[in-house]
């Protein structure tokens, strides 16, 4: 469910988790072992989710999707 108010945080966002674009080759097998389980991806601008998603596709991870900025993010969940 989405939040009402504009700075509030929809709840999609409130269990993330996150991993440095650095760490990913090292933190991210260990952390999710399902490389089919979906994988959302967010960033302050885009950029930094497009080259994590690149990595994770790398690795085999399948189902990383790059949302791009939190805005856009938000936008895409929240149908605003």
């Amino acid at each position: 469910m989405c939040a009402s108010r504009a700075n509030s945080t929809p709840a999609i966002f409130q269990t993330r988790s996150t991993c440095r674009r650095d760490e990913i080759e090292s933190t991210l097998p260990r952390r999710v072992r399902d490389k089919n389980k979906v994988l959302l991806l967010y960033c302050p601008a885009g950029r930094r989710g497009a080259e994590a998603r690149k990595k994770m596709i790398g690795l085999g991870y399948v189902n990383a999707f790059n949302f791009g900025s939190y805005r856009r993010a938000a936008q895409i969940v929240c149908g605003k």
